[in-house]
């Protein structure tokens, strides 16, 4: 089962590894280079906040993590104090980046607050997850008295621009290099609140007629999700109608499925075919009819 929960110092390892997995991918073939990410963007967080980390956990293990510094001067002095040297012993131009990512980050952190940095493993991408963390992290913040969460993301042209654009973060600066400072208003968090964590899980697959093709994608792609359980239990409700081919209306007979499935899994379902398009588009082609067959059960509903 998946759940979001407060960071815990059995996560650090697993946080850790990543937060550097998921870096650069020109830095993964060097150990330094991996140890830089790590130092940077997670260090920090784990050994003086981590009351301020959330983690997304998959029956027991960390899956991803947002975490965010409430503790502007805090933050400044033990980067200047403690990260800044590591990273200086790896490279002096790996050190000259980050400290002009602190100084931007102190002077943004005095304005937004609220500053984060946000990850999850690439096995679990495509679960609208990043929306459920970042939620997550806008209520703590709300509830500390921040009025808003700001993040700096390299370029408009990244998938995590368009990804805090949709959730409805706005431009508020340029930074070096051509990156983008964006800040979401916490006052709305509570819309994210009723979208993302709250949302009414309704039953929507009760009685449906479903294709032979459709209803057989469907239970492969249940499967490539290691869903495996909801697969037996749609098996075991498939009812085929061969009495209208008897009576000459239909060549085919008729495919119907009758159980409760959650809408929040058939999003989910929905999210892992679209995160194929990239992975692997012969599968995503096949799975395509699954992905407008839920559609079409989420319009009726």
């Amino acid at each position: 089962m998946i759940t979001i929960r407060k960071f815990e110092e059995r996560d650090r390892q697993a946080v850790r590894k990543i937060c550097m997995d998921t870096g650069k991918k020109s830095f993964q073939k060097s150990e330094k280079k991996r140890d830089f990410i790590g130092i940077v963007w997670i260090d920090y967080y784990m050994d003086f906040e981590p009351e301020n980390i959330f983690v997304v956990d998959d029956d027991g293990q960390a899956c991803g993590y947002v975490c965010c510094s409430t503790n502007r001067e805090l933050f400044n002095q033990k980067m200047k104090e403690i990260y800044l040297p590591k990273v200086k012993k790896i490279s002096f131009i790996l050190w000259l980046f980050t400290k002009i990512l602190v100084k931007t980050s102190y002077k943004y952190d005095a304005k937004y607050g609220g500053g984060f940095h946000i990850n999850i493993d690439d096995a679990h991408q495509g679960l609208k997850l990043g929306p459920k963390l970042l939620t997550t992290m806008g209520v703590h913040l709300k509830g500390l008295g921040f009025k808003n969460m700001y993040l700096i993301t390299a370029n408009r042209k990244t998938r995590g621009y368009g990804f805090y654009r949709h959730f409805g973060f706005e431009e508020v600066g340029r930074c070096g290099g051509g990156s983008i400072a964006l800040a979401y208003d916490l006052n709305k968090i509570e819309e994210n609140v009723k979208k993302y964590l709250n949302k009414q899980n309704k039953s929507l697959v009760k009685g449906v007629e479903i294709s032979k093709n459709t209803y057989h994608y469907l239970i492969d792609c249940l499967n490539d999700m290691k869903l495996y359980n909801l697969a037996e239990k749609i098996k075991e409700s498939l009812y085929i109608d061969t009495a209208i081919v008897d009576l000459g209306f239909r060549k085919e007979p008729v495919y119907i499925i009758d159980i409760d499935v959650k809408e929040e899994v058939l999003d989910n379902i929905m999210s892992y075919i679209e995160s194929l398009y990239k992975l692997d588009y012969e599968k995503y082609d096949d799975y395509l009819d699954v992905y407008n067959f839920i559609l079409s059960i989420k319009n009726k509903n």
